[in-house]
C-alpha cells in the first residue's frame, strides 16, 4: 500500500469531488415554476445544496406541506434530464482519485441523497469514477427526520 496509511477512502458527493451548486438550484427553481409557485423575496438559494430537498422546499421555499410529494418528484425528473449534467468536477478531482487507485486504495462514495441513483448517475455522466466503485446511500440522520 506504500505510504498511504488507510487501505479505504470516502467521499460524499455534493461539495466534496462535485461542485452541485447550479445543477441542483436550477432544478429546485425549474421545479418551483413548473408548479406555479415563487421563490420567496430573499431566499438564499445556495442553502438548498446539503440538507434533504424536502427540507429545503418547505423551510426555506415555504412549499406547503401537501404539495412536498409534487416538489421532491418534480425535481428528481428535472435533476436527472438536466441538473445533473451542470454539476462539475472540482479540479484535481481525477488525478487524486486515479493516484489512489494505483496505490490499491478502495474509493467509494457516500451520499445522503433521497435518489441514489441521481448520485450513479452524476459520476458516470462525469467519467469520475471507474466501474467497479462503489456509491452506497447513508442513513438519513436523526435530525433530518424532523417534521
Amino acid at each position: 500500500m506504500g505510504h498511504f496509511p488507510y487501505d479505504a477512502v470516502v467521499f460524499d458527493l455534493d461539495g466534496t469531488l462535485f461542485d452541485a451548486e447550479e445543477g441542483i438550484v436550477s432544478s429546485v427553481v425549474k421545479a418551483m415554476k413548473e408548479m406555479g409557485l415563487e421563490i420567496p423575496q430573499g431566499a438564499q438559494l445556495r442553502q438548498v445544496v446539503g440538507p434533504p430537498l424536502r427540507y429545503s422546499f418547505h423551510d426555506l421555499l415555504n412549499v406547503p406541506s401537501e404539495r412536498l410529494d409534487e416538489a421532491a418528484d418534480r425535481y428528481a425528473h428535472i435533476f436527472r434530464s438536466e441538473g445533473m449534467y451542470r454539476y462539475s468536477v472540482y479540479p484535481g478531482i481525477r488525478t487524486m482519485l486515479r493516484v489512489l487507485k494505483e496505490n490499491g486504495i478502495y474509493v467509494a462514495l457516500a451520499s445522503s441523497t433521497v435518489i441514489c441513483a441521481n448520485a450513479s448517475c452524476v459520476i458516470t455522466a462525469s467519467g469520475t469514477f471507474s466501474t467497479g466503485s462503489s456509491v452506497k446511500r447513508t442513513a438519513t440522520p436523526s435530525w433530518a427526520s424532523r417534521k
